[in-house]
């Protein structure tokens, strides 16, 4: 029988997986499908009625505004992690963003990419969405980034 790997061994494979960009690409297109999946089934769903359409709108969307902003995130920090200065967001053998690992705006000026002003507006809907709608129905930490 095969030995198992150990924690440290498993974790050290998955480091060097997460140092090349095509490893987050593929994660990017898997989340960008399944978002647009979910826009396209979801369009139909939403009834108006007297209430606030807007707003119905707005929250039901939130998952996929989620993983659009998963999506965006993952190239870009397939970037940061792949040229030369990824040392700077990996610290013992962990990947940090300095507790803005769903800030997209930070992370593309981290790639030195200047957003316009209506990009912002998306990108920091995405952000938020990323922080606050994720596998729970309420933010990991109480604190956010994104505000």
């Amino acid at each position: 029988m095969k030995p198992k790997a150990s924690l440290q061994e498993i974790w050290e494979r998955e480091l060097n997986y997460a140092q090349q960009p095509k490893y987050w690409e593929s994660f990017a297109i898997e989340t960008k499908c399944c978002a647009i999946f979910f826009l396209k089934k979801y369009e139909n769903v939403i009834l108006k009625d007297e209430h606030d359409d807007y707003f119905r709108r707005f929250f039901g969307y939130k998952y996929i505004r989620m993983l659009f902003g998963y999506s965006l995130e993952n190239l870009i920090k397939g970037q940061l992690l792949s040229g030369e200065s990824r040392e700077k967001y990996i610290k013992n053998s962990t990947i940090t963003f300095k507790n803005n690992g769903h800030n997209l705006l930070w992370l593309l000026n981290e790639l030195d990419i200047i957003a316009t002003e209506e990009q912002k507006f998306y990108l920091n809907a995405w952000s938020i969405s990323a922080e606050w709608f994720g596998k729970y129905p309420y933010p990991y930490k109480n604190e956010s980034s994104s505000f």
